[in-house]
């Protein structure tokens, strides 16, 4: 009886350890999960490192699963989706089939931001291949750079910088972020506590930063936070996405500059003739860049998801980007393309500092700061705000729908599709 005890409780060990092998195994290359910490901000927790599903796409891959069809997951920030559905996707799976006689599907999902939580699971499975800022960190997540890291265009598939959409003839002159200090022009912006609002903080910040530099040779910190605090007295920021900005600016005709990215704002100008583009001598660019997961066991798998990568990159679909307002990184493509003026200084998010400390320090800190110190407009909110706790699992943000949801959805899949 008692060996019979022994051999019953090596075959429930045994078959533990092959099942957690097995999961291993099977997760091997996942995306990794950050260290995560939580902030109140007023009413809402803000996870930083938190994760999540992306928003289902509006592509719907004609190929069916199974039969040994392989299936590319695909996360994307900050993107539009009309380029890479209309067009690079089909391509793609078309030359694929071309060369090897194999059929491959796509499921896309757009990687919903909130502050630093950046969504890599694509309707349940980790993403393959994800197209993201420096500001969220990929590579801390499970995620790799590629062979184009090393390129001129360090992995870049697209950029495009933060702009000035203007009233038509510019009647308040205002092209510069100094400009947007003075007491006559009210500023429009999204609210920098959501996902789209910190890009015009790092604009605003990082023009005084990169000004100074340029005239002295050196940062100067208290000017860029000073320019920071005057600009925010002179803003109006209740709109939680770009799109809701869009609107109070466009179809309310709130404020005289609203800050946006120059892809939307593009687009804009182009049926609008109510407004123009004016663009910033010091700004800053979001560079949209591709990783990939980390250690895919599968050398076939492997292999089709670079070929894909690689993809990107071809004079096609970087002329396909720039058709939707997005600056291709191929400079010969975005030479044949007039609409993207030159930029005079641009910088990247990473001339400001880490991409986490910069939310935390920049936004949570000092931003909420400013915001509850300020003399403007009076119908943003104040924010109370406290660290809560560190390694936390999910929050209410995670699970949460209603307006907000709803109108982050319209955002990524209205006429334009960009975040």
């Amino acid at each position: 009886m008692k060996q019979r005890s022994v051999i019953i409780r090596m075959i429930l060990v045994t078959t533990l350890l092959t099942a957690l092998a097995v999961y291993a195994w099977q997760h091997e290359g996942q995306a990794a999960s950050p260290e995560k910490e939580k902030y109140r901000v007023g009413q809402r927790d803000i996870i930083i490192g938190d994760e999540g599903n992306t928003i289902a796409g509006d592509y719907v891959d004609p190929t069916s699963k199974g039969g040994g069809v392989k299936t590319i997951y695909l996360a994307f920030t900050c993107v539009s989706n009309k380029p890479l559905f209309n067009e690079i996707i089909p391509a793609f799976k078309e030359y694929w089939y071309q060369k090897t006689g194999e059929q491959v599907r796509f499921e896309a999902g757009y990687s919903t931001l909130d502050f630093d939580k950046i969504a890599t699971m694509v309707n349940g499975e980790p993403a393959h291949v994800l197209i993201s800022t420096s500001a969220h960190d990929s590579v801390r997540r499970g995620y790799e750079t590629t062979r184009w890291q090393k390129e001129a265009n360090r992995g870049v598939v697209y950029s495009t910088p933060v702009v000035f959409l203007v009233r038509q003839g510019n009647p308040k002159g205002i092209y510069t972020y100094e400009d947007l200090t003075r007491p006559e022009v009210m500023v429009v912006h999204p609210n920098p506590i959501n996902a789209a609002g910190f890009w015009p903080v790092y604009g605003i910040y990082g023009s005084a930063l990169k000004g100074s530099e340029v005239e002295t040779g050196r940062r100067d910190k208290q000017a860029a936070l000073e320019l920071l605090r005057e600009v925010e007295q002179n803003a109006v920021y209740n709109s939680s996405t770009s799109l809701g900005a869009g609107i109070q600016f466009l179809e309310h005709e709130v404020g005289d500059v609203l800050l946006w990215f120059e892809s939307r704002a593009l687009t804009t100008v182009a049926k609008n003739d109510s407004v123009e583009m004016v663009v910033p001598p010091n700004t800053v660019m979001a560079d949209l860049t591709v990783y990939k997961m980390k250690k895919i066991k599968d050398d076939d798998y492997k292999t089709l998801i670079d070929e894909f990568i690689d993809f990107l990159f071809n004079s096609e679909s970087q002329d396909s980007f720039a058709e939707y307002g997005f600056r291709p990184s191929d400079k010969k493509v975005l030479s044949r393309h007039r609409e993207f003026v030159s930029l005079e200084n641009p910088f990247p998010v990473d001339y400001l500092g880490n991409a986490t400390q910069l939310k935390k320090e920049l936004v949570l800190d000092k931003w909420v700061k400013i915001n509850n110190a300020r003399k403007g407009p009076k119908n943003t909110p104040k924010y109370d705000i406290e660290a809560v706790g560190e390694d936390v699992d999910g929050g209410p943000d995670k699970e949460k729908g209603g307006t907000e949801a709803a109108e982050v959805t319209k955002d990524v899949y209205g006429d334009s599709g960009q975040e």
